[in-house]
């Protein structure tokens, strides 16, 4: 998972927002749930 404070877009363009720029879990890992567990870490 990668975030950044910009991204491609203005939309998101404030300082207390993170923009996700990359995300890939390994297929042999895929619908394990792993995923939504990096992404719900990355938004608290």
């Amino acid at each position: 998972m990668r975030i950044h404070p910009d991204a491609e877009t203005f939309v998101s363009e404030h300082k207390d927002i993170m923009n996700i720029t990359g995300a890939y879990v390994l297929e042999s890992e895929r619908k394990a749930g792993m995923g939504t567990m990096l992404l719900g870490a990355v938004q608290e």
